[in-house]
């Protein structure tokens, strides 16, 4: 199961962060699909802050009810202060103006190509 990677690659990349753990960070993660909407589930059974963010309104009304979710705007992505950013929708998503400028200690997802430029 993909979620579980990167469950573990969010666990590992919070381990190297300095947190202890998951529990109380905050985790926004972009996209609310099968593996987003899982990854979003096991940051919030491990009682991280969820955050989150989808093109779906009701994406975004299913995590709030469901698991808690703080919703926020779509273009609030890479600007939203959080510990740990999981993007789970759109590739490209790192550019290197965003890398120097991203409020976050980690940066772990699913989304294909995270980075703008190899």
């Amino acid at each position: 199961m993909t979620a579980l990677g990167v469950f573990a690659a969010i666990r590992a990349g919070a381990a190297e962060a300095g947190f202890d753990g998951v529990d109380g960070l905050r985790v926004l993660v972009q996209g609310l699909g099968a593996v987003g909407a899982d990854v979003a589930r096991l940051a919030a059974d491990a009682g991280a802050k969820l955050i989150v963010t989808d093109v779906d309104p009701a994406r975004c009304a299913a995590a709030a009810d469901e698991l808690g979710a703080e919703v926020v705007d779509t273009a609030a992505v890479t600007t939203r202060a959080c510990d740990v950013l999981v993007p789970c929708a759109t590739g490209g998503l790192i550019t290197a103006e965003v890398a120097a400028t991203v409020p976050t200690a980690v940066i772990a997802g699913a989304a294909n190509n995270l980075l703008a430029d190899p």
